[in-house]
């Protein structure tokens, strides 16, 4: 016999629009309106209302791009400042880029996502290696990068769909190859598949979600990067990348989770 009593939920409402607020905040694209309808187990109607009162207090706000869907409106740097978060991953990172860039011989950064573009917010060059991408660039794309692969690698197919919408080049045959490769070793490696000389890796910096918020990249050339290199490489930016997630509130394993999972462990989560 099931003695368990289930909690009475004191203000439902209240419930409600703070888990559309934190889907929001743990997304990495916009949500479409009947996947918090199908979440919060509700109708049409109710969700709209919901969606209504966090839209006009600027919590959420409408996709210009679909239309039909939602994502953080300009009030939700009140309750997570990711400005914030950039900032001090940036400064944590600098000093071990310092060290990494001279110890493996190669040009080191991190590539931080900001839910819709990357941005490399610190960079280490190596003389005789590859300058990489200039500090303080942004880019949308996905399919044509190792950081791109690790964040793809964890996603659903819905919020695949709506990055590679806005992917630039939107090679899907390549964001396969990439994927699959992640999902077998952990880390991303291009091996001269988007430029004719460069060799990229890409280790994953995660925050407590499992969610990849950042990438920890290395490019060379087969100069600064042989093959025997490749692993060694790889492990150490690992290493590092797992220690940066820690910046970013992961205190366990420091591991990508895919969306499914993130799901479930959310769903278990709740079970009373």
């Amino acid at each position: 016999m099931n003695t368990q009593v289930e909690k009475p939920r004191i203000a439902p409402a209240l419930e409600r629009g703070l888990t559309i607020l934190e889907v929001l905040g743990e997304r990495d694209a916009p949500v479409a309106f009947g996947e918090f309808a199908a979440l919060l187990g509700l109708s049409k109607a109710s969700v709209a209302r919901l969606l209504r009162v966090l839209r006009e207090r600027g919590y959420v706000e409408k996709d210009p791009a679909s239309g039909r869907r939602y994502r953080p409106g300009p009030n939700m740097s009140i309750l997570r400042p990711l400005d914030a978060r950039k900032e001090h991953l940036c400064r944590q990172a600098q000093p071990v880029l310092e060290a990494l860039a001279p110890s493996l011989c190669n040009t080191v950064a991190v590539f931080y996502w900001s839910g819709s573009v990357f941005e490399c917010i610190a960079k280490e060059t190596f003389p005789t290696s590859l300058p990489m991408q200039q500090l303080g660039k942004v880019t949308r794309e996905i399919t044509r990068s190792p950081w791109g692969w690790l964040l793809a690698s964890t996603l659903g197919e819905d919020e695949l769909a709506v990055l590679l919408a806005d992917d630039p080049h939107g090679d899907r045959e390549m964001l396969a190859w990439g994927i699959a490769y992640v999902r077998e070793h952990g880390y991303a490696f291009d091996d001269r598949r988007v430029l004719p000389i460069a060799r990229r890796l890409a280790a994953p910096i995660v925050d407590h979600t499992g969610r990849v918020r950042a990438a920890l990249a290395l490019a060379g050339h087969e100069g600064s990067l042989p093959d025997e290199c490749v692993v060694p490489c790889a492990r150490a930016l690992m290493n590092h990348a797992s220690a940066l997630s820690r910046v970013l509130g992961c205190t366990e394993g420091c591991s990508p989770v895919r969306q499914e999972d993130r799901h479930r462990n959310r769903k278990e989560s709740e079970t009373p």
